[in-house]
């Protein structure tokens, strides 16, 4: 919602972010009145001026897509991981990817992980804005093979995890 008489977004500010919650969430807020923050990184590789804060902790591991798709502005949209401004480590940053000058991007989050996402406007542009974070992709497939000594395992012995799989064969003939 837009603010009233000229007043700044409550998470106008990175220690005022606005908590999003669940695994898929779509939330809803603006940028206008909005400033930059002393500190505050170029989101996109453009002066950063109109940004606005979310904050997320992924209650899995995987893909996760975030978009500001539906925002009725010019959008530049950066994921973070970090405490403060000063130390924020940028994971993701999309400027004009999805439909109608929003913004889309994915990442691998693992459970338990805290990002941050500011959303700015494109040349100091302002509006309402749609913020949507869920997961992205399928879901890999249920699998059993049997490991070198013999043993069974199972896809669901490595639940939220990352597994790299080497497939390997040797073959002798004679």
């Amino acid at each position: 919602a837009v603010p009233a008489n000229g007043a700044t977004p409550v998470n106008d500010k990175f220690a005022a972010a606005t908590v999003i919650g669940g695994s898929s969430n779509v939330v809803v807020g603006s940028n206008v009145g909005a400033t930059a923050e002393a500190g505050e990184p170029d989101h996109v590789g453009n002066p950063v001026s109109r940004s606005v804060w979310w904050v997320w902790k992924s209650p899995f591991t995987g893909t996760v897509r975030v978009s500001t798709e539906g925002s009725t502005f010019d959008t530049e949209l950066a994921v973070y991981t970090g405490t403060s401004v000063s130390n924020l480590v940028l994971v993701a940053a999309d400027d004009d990817s999805a439909y109608a000058n929003t913004s889309r991007l994915f990442l691998r989050a693992y459970k338990g992980e805290t990002f941050r996402i500011a959303v700015d406007g494109f040349m100091g542009a302002t509006g309402d804005i749609q913020l949507s974070v869920a997961p992205a992709g399928l879901p890999a497939p249920i699998w059993a093979i049997v490991d070198v000594f013999g043993s069974p395992l199972q896809s669901a012995a490595f639940s939220n995890s990352v597994v790299l799989v080497d497939f390997w064969e040797t073959i002798c003939t004679g």
